[in-house]
Order: structure tokens, then C-alpha cells, then sequence
């Protein structure tokens, strides 16, 4: 985290070609909406094999609340168009 915090990532989004879906909650006080669009901006992945999505009323842990029904919905619907 801190190597994030410092602006030098673990990874290095060009490099990630694959299908990619990035999520963040309308409620996440960790992820800021300009980071998640940072990111998927970044990212190596043609356009066509990229998303950004915005869960309302969802936090940084989607999957562990009241949201994650909606977050499982996304990820299939993700899944099976790739």
C-alpha cells in the first residue's frame, strides 16, 4: 500500500491486456472515482475489452455488504460477454 501511496504501483496497468473490469462503489471513501478512472484509462486492454462501472450505494468492501448481489450481477454479466 504504501508503494501505491507513493505513486509507484505493484503493477503496471499497460501491461494488462486481458478483459478487465473495474468497479468502484458510489460510497468507497478508499478508491477515489478519479483513481478508478485513472485506472481504466491506463490500462492495456483494447476498449472493447475494458469497462468501468460505478455501484451505487456500494463501499471499498462490495462484496462483503449489502451491495454485493448487484457486484455479482456485474462481474456475470461482465463474464459472459467475454
Amino acid at each position: 500500500m504504501r508503494d501505491c501511496c507513493a505513486g509507484s504501483p505493484p503493477y503496471d496497468p499497460a501491461a494488462i491486456d486481458a478483459p478487465t473490469l473495474v468497479v468502484r462503489g458510489t460510497d468507497d471513501d478508499t478508491a477515489r472515482r478519479s483513481d478508478a478512472l485513472t485506472l481504466y484509462d491506463e490500462l492495456g486492454a483494447a476498449d472493447d475489452r475494458k469497462e468501468y462501472a460505478e455501484l451505487a450505494g456500494a463501499d471499498h468492501y462490495a462484496m462483503h455488504g449489502d451491495r454485493r448481489r448487484a457486484l455479482y450481477d456485474l462481474v456475470t454479466a461482465f463474464h459472459d460477454r467475454n
